[in-house]
């Protein structure tokens, strides 16, 4: 389970920084983009610690992931705010939703 935990931390990661990396900088979204990609990272730094310390190796589609991960964050956010924000929902429901279960 902490490789699956793991593999979702890091692609919000890339989905928050191919959403940073494309949106504009007068974006009203992005300061709440750059709150919510700071607390991803803190997330991916406590996975990335489980992992090492139970010793369970990373998943091997680590790099896919993370690519498709970017790949959807760019996009979202050049189709605008609100696709961004759309995007951005979704990953966070489901991100509660599979740690509440």
């Amino acid at each position: 389970m902490l490789r699956v935990d793991q593999a979702g931390e890091l692609a919000a990661d890339a989905i928050y920084r191919g959403q940073l990396a494309v949106l504009p900088s007068s974006s009203k979204l992005k300061p709440v983009i750059e709150h919510m990609w700071t607390q991803e990272k803190h997330h991916l730094e406590i996975l990335n610690n489980l992992v090492a310390n139970n010793r369970v190796r990373p998943s091997v589609f680590s790099p896919l992931w993370y690519s498709l991960g970017y790949a959807l964050g760019a996009g979202t956010a050049l189709m605008g705010d609100n696709a961004a924000m759309m995007c951005t929902e979704v990953v966070e429901t489901v991100i509660g939703t599979h740690y509440n279960e």
